[in-house]
């Protein structure tokens, strides 16, 4: 078994990696038999769930890396939605979900599946989901993501988690409802 915290409080995991627990693999199965999932966009090359991905270095983030004019061109056909997954580091939450919302309001048939801790009480995270994406899956148990270091999937999180879905908007103005789904 994989200890995550050491007695004295202090995580037994290096700093560098400690934004790099993997997703855990049933719950990406079963997403991605939804949504099809194309890319990873936030992903290194021991945790990417797709075959292309975004790395740290490569930085999903910044205004040059334009996901939607990057990955739609990957659909089949010119009607389906080409969607990206997301299990991001949990320190800059906010800034992935502006580039998700930014992303999917270019018009463009490209949608993003985010991974994130489900929020209770939080109300700085809403403006960014509600009226903006269109679903949120809540799981009704905790998830074990892969230890960083060993990929081991063998201990609950803390927390609860929760999948939101930005489907392709024509406009950030674009107002959409978001349904709310329980998982168990």
């Amino acid at each position: 078994m994989v200890k995550r915290k050491r007695t004295d409080g202090t995580s037994s995991i290096p700093k560098s990696m400690r934004n790099s627990w993997r997703t855990p693999r049933r719950t990406f199965n079963r997403l991605d038999r939804i949504h099809h999932f194309k890319v990873d966009l936030a992903a290194s090359e021991k945790n990417a769930l797709c075959p292309l991905f975004i790395t740290e270095e490569q930085n999903a983030l910044s205004s040059q890396c334009c996901w939607a004019k990057q990955f739609w061109k990957l659909n089949q056909c010119s009607y389906e939605i080409v969607f990206g997954w997301a299990n991001p580091p949990y320190n800059k939450l906010m800034a992935w979900f502006r580039k998700a919302d930014h992303e999917t309001s270019r018009g463009l048939p490209f949608g993003v599946v985010m991974l994130v801790p489900a929020f209770n009480g939080e109300s700085r995270w809403r403006k960014h989901v509600f009226g903006k994406a269109s679903e949120i899956y809540v799981f009704t148990d905790r998830l074990c993501f892969g230890h960083p270091v060993t990929g081991i999937e063998d201990q609950q999180a803390s927390f609860g988690s929760m999948a939101i879905v930005w489907r392709p908007r024509l406009s950030p103005d674009e107002y959409v409802r978001t349904q709310l789904t329980v998982l168990m």
